[in-house]
Protein backbone atom coordinates (compact mmCIF):
# COMPACT_ATOMS: atom_id res chain seq x y z
CA UNK A 1 0.00 0.00 0.00
CA UNK A 2 2.70 1.99 1.00
CA UNK A 3 4.73 1.64 -1.78
CA UNK A 4 1.87 2.32 -3.84
CA UNK A 5 1.30 5.33 -2.68
CA UNK A 6 5.38 6.24 -3.26
CA UNK A 7 5.18 5.15 -7.05
CA UNK A 8 2.06 7.11 -7.44
CA UNK A 9 3.68 10.06 -6.39
CA UNK A 10 7.03 9.87 -7.96
CA UNK A 11 5.38 9.31 -11.19
CA UNK A 12 3.13 12.39 -11.19
CA UNK A 13 6.00 14.59 -9.23
CA UNK A 14 3.73 15.43 -6.26
CA UNK A 15 6.32 14.68 -3.89
CA UNK A 16 6.92 18.72 -3.65
CA UNK A 17 3.66 18.52 -2.45
CA UNK A 18 3.97 15.76 0.35
CA UNK A 19 7.42 17.63 0.97
CA UNK A 20 5.46 21.27 1.94
CA UNK A 21 2.55 19.02 3.51
CA UNK A 22 4.85 17.82 5.87
CA UNK A 23 6.84 21.03 6.28
CA UNK A 24 3.60 22.82 7.43
CA UNK A 25 2.21 20.13 9.28
CA UNK A 26 5.32 20.04 11.60
CA UNK A 27 5.52 23.66 11.21
CA UNK A 28 2.05 23.98 12.81
CA UNK A 29 2.89 20.97 15.19
CA UNK A 30 5.45 22.87 16.29
CA UNK A 31 3.54 26.02 17.07
CA UNK A 32 0.31 24.98 18.83
CA UNK A 33 3.43 23.28 21.43
CA UNK A 34 4.68 26.78 22.08
CA UNK A 35 1.70 28.08 22.35
CA UNK A 36 0.58 25.43 24.90
CA UNK A 37 4.13 26.28 27.07
CA UNK A 38 3.52 30.37 26.99
CA UNK A 39 -0.08 29.16 28.08
CA UNK A 40 1.45 26.89 30.73
CA UNK A 41 4.07 29.85 32.26
CA UNK A 42 1.64 32.34 31.89
CA UNK A 43 -0.54 30.88 34.59
CA UNK A 44 2.59 30.30 36.42
CA UNK A 45 3.69 33.43 36.40
CA UNK A 46 0.01 34.38 36.99
CA UNK A 47 -0.07 32.26 40.42
CA UNK A 48 3.17 33.73 41.39
CA UNK A 49 2.17 37.49 41.23
CA UNK A 50 -0.94 36.39 43.51
CA UNK A 51 1.12 34.62 45.99
CA UNK A 52 3.29 38.28 45.80
CA UNK A 53 0.15 39.76 46.24
CA UNK A 54 -1.14 37.81 48.92
CA UNK A 55 2.60 38.07 51.29
CA UNK A 56 2.03 41.64 50.18
CA UNK A 57 -1.58 41.74 51.64
CA UNK A 58 -0.70 39.64 54.76
CA UNK A 59 2.45 41.73 55.78
CA UNK A 60 0.96 45.49 55.26
CA UNK A 61 -2.22 45.13 57.14
CA UNK A 62 -3.58 44.27 60.16
CA UNK A 63 -6.58 42.56 58.62
CA UNK A 64 -7.23 38.98 58.43
CA UNK A 65 -4.04 37.16 56.75
CA UNK A 66 -5.63 34.98 54.62
CA UNK A 67 -7.98 37.52 52.76
CA UNK A 68 -7.82 36.95 49.22
CA UNK A 69 -5.95 39.87 47.22
CA UNK A 70 -8.04 41.30 44.39
CA UNK A 71 -7.14 40.63 40.76
CA UNK A 72 -6.33 43.20 38.64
Amino acid sequence: MIERLATLFFERGDIGHVALFLWAASTSALAVAQLRQLSRTTRSFESFVLAIARLNAMLASDNDPHDKPKRM
